[in-house]
């Protein structure tokens, strides 16, 4: 399953609010440095979604706020 998300690194704190079907706005408290914040959004989206962590791909906009993440087995 492919989802979009916007990102939000160096918020106050972790969550994930879900605004359409496929769309998900992401908070890290994890700065947007050296790839902290993405790996802070797969981590996020694993546990959002109950799957292992080598599951969760962002596919499109590493370094962009508004990303394409695959998620394998959903």
């Amino acid at each position: 399953m492919k989802i979009i998300v916007y990102a939000k690194p160096g918020a106050h704190e972790n969550r994930i609010l879900q605004l359409e079907e496929k769309i998900f706005s992401v908070a890290v408290t994890a700065p947007p440095v050296d790839g902290r914040a993405n790996e802070a959004i797969r981590e996020s989206i694993a546990k959002y979604f109950k799957v292992g962590l080598f599951r969760v791909h962002i596919v499109s906009g590493g370094k962009a706020r508004i990303k394409t993440v695959e998620i394998i087995g959903i």
